[in-house]
C-alpha cells in the first residue's frame, strides 16, 4: 500500500484501518484452516516505480512486502470479515513517515497462521490406527 505523506504536519500517531470484506465465492474475506491468523506490518524497501507497476514475476517485491522493520500488527479471524480492521502503527512505522514528508510512503504486510500441536492423545490414536492396519494385513498374508 502507498500513501501521500503531507509535508506540513507533524506526525504523532498512525492508524492502518482496512476494510476486510465477507468470506463468500464473491469476496474475499478472512478464510482460513486456522481459528486466527497475525497480520503484520513492515518497511519497504523497493522503490515506488517498482511497487506502481505489475511485477508478477518479482518475487523479490513479494518478499520485501513481508520482511523488513516491523510496524505493528493484529490477530484477524473470522470475526472480522465485514468490518474495519484497525492496526496502530508503532515509533518505527512514525519515524519512517516523518521521514517521507511531502512524498510517497510504503508500507507491506504478511500473514502468519498459527501452527497446530496435535494433543498426545492424537499420536496414540494413530499408533493404535496403524497397528490395527499391519495385524489385518499380516493376517491376510498369512
Amino acid at each position: 500500500m502507498t500513501f501521500a505523506i503531507p509535508d506540513d504536519l507533524p506526525i504523532t500517531s498512525a492508524t492502518l484501518r482496512l476494510y476486510n470484506p465477507g468470506a463468500n465465492p464473491f469476496e474475499l474475506g478472512f478464510v482460513s484452516p486456522n481459528a486466527t491468523e497475525t497480520y503484520s506490518l513492515f518497511d519497504v524497501t523497493t522503490s515506488i516505480a517498482d511497487l506502481s507497476v505489475n511485477q508478477l514475476d518479482r518475487v523479490d517485491i513479494f518478499n520485501d512486502l513481508g520482511s523488513g522493520v516491523f510496524f505493528g500488527s493484529r490477530v484477524v479471524s473470522a470475526t472480522d470479515n465485514n468490518s474495519v480492521v484497525s492496526i496502530d502503527l508503532n515509533a518505527s512505522a512514525l519515524a519512517d513517515i516523518s521521514g517521507r514528508a511531502g512524498q510517497t510512503w510504503a508500507i507491506g504486510g504478511t500473514l502468519f497462521g498459527t501452527t497446530v500441536v496435535p494433543e498426545p492423545s492424537t499420536y496414540a490414536l494413530l499408533a493404535t490406527g496403524l497397528a490395527v492396519l499391519v495385524g489385518v494385513t499380516r493376517r491376510r498374508r498369512a
